[in-house]
């Protein structure tokens, strides 16, 4: 997923630009794997600040992470 944010000028935040990514693999009926990838175009970008300078800005940083899913049945309903 792409992403573009405009600035905020009141809060002093500069626009950015970042993509995210979901891979996913199913291992058997009830097992599922993902490897998911946030921020990928910087190592951090802000998103809030209160336009006081005394005031940090809010921050995020790239992340990543493996989530593996467990269902007990074979073909889950919604």
């Amino acid at each position: 997923m792409y992403r573009y944010a405009g600035d905020l000028p009141a809060q002093k935040v500069k626009s950015y630009e970042t993509a995210d990514l979901r891979v996913a693999r199913p291992l058997g009926h009830q097992l599922l794997i993902e490897a998911v990838g946030q921020n990928f175009f910087q190592e951090r970008h802000y998103e809030w600040g209160t336009g006081d300078p005394s005031q940090p800005l809010v921050g995020i940083y790239r992340a990543a992470y493996i989530q593996v899913s467990f269902h007990s049945k074979a073909n889950p309903t919604p």
